[in-house]
């Protein structure tokens, strides 16, 4: 048992990271496709202003 717990926490990382992406796109009012690199939101936030 323990090793198919061990084998699932990859899956379960990768969802829980598109998860996350998902709420900051929501939070910073983007689309949830959109393939900008979250470290250059608030760049474009700034030049916008």
């Amino acid at each position: 048992m323990w090793k198919a717990v061990l084998l699932s926490l990859p899956s379960l990382w990768i969802t829980g990271f598109v998860i996350h992406r998902l709420y900051r796109l929501k939070k910073f009012k983007r689309s949830l496709i959109d393939s900008t690199p979250s470290h250059l939101w608030e760049q474009e936030i700034i030049e916008s202003e």
